[in-house]
């Protein structure tokens, strides 16, 4: 098994051979999750999506055409399911509050301006934003959207 294509194991594998499907995740685990491993930065959560990759190739296994390489096939999946990963945790983070005042494209500096007032100008607009961010919101409702 071991000098066969991974395309030609998975189609193996698509055919009832168990063996095919240990010999490509034998192939392909470690690069699997280290794929994983940086895209979430948490060891156990990639463990875990890492399996839930392999279990959507189980299930998958009877459609798998060869059109393209085995591994673009499996690093779609895991593509596919850190973008899940990450839509289900977007909703799970809190309401962020209300933000400054934009600041208005007239009072940035120049691209072209390379004079010493270009750095004291920029500073000066971080800190009135960072100003505007710790006092008290003055919105329509006078106070901070609650935070659940």
């Amino acid at each position: 098994m071991e000098d066969l294509s991974d395309e030609s194991l998975m189609l193996r594998y698509a055919d009832g051979d168990a063996r095919a499907f240990e010999t490509l995740y034998g192939r392909h685990k470690d690069a699997l999750y280290r794929f994983v491993r940086r895209q979430c930065g948490d060891p156990e959560i990639a463990f875990e999506l890492a399996h839930d990759i392999w279990l959507k190739l189980i299930k998958a296994r009877r459609r798998y055409r060869p059109n393209a390489r085995f591994t673009t096939y499996l690093f779609t999946l895991a593509r596919n399911r850190m973008i899940d990963y990450y839509r289900t945790q977007a909703r799970k983070l809190p309401a962020m509050g209300v933000m400054a005042d934009p600041v208005d494209v007239e009072d940035l500096p120049n691209r072209d301006d390379d004079g010493p007032d270009t750095l004291a100008h920029v500073r000066a607009l971080v800190d009135s934003v960072s100003e505007a961010r710790a006092s008290p919101a003055s919105g329509p409702a006078g106070d901070y959207p609650h935070v659940c």
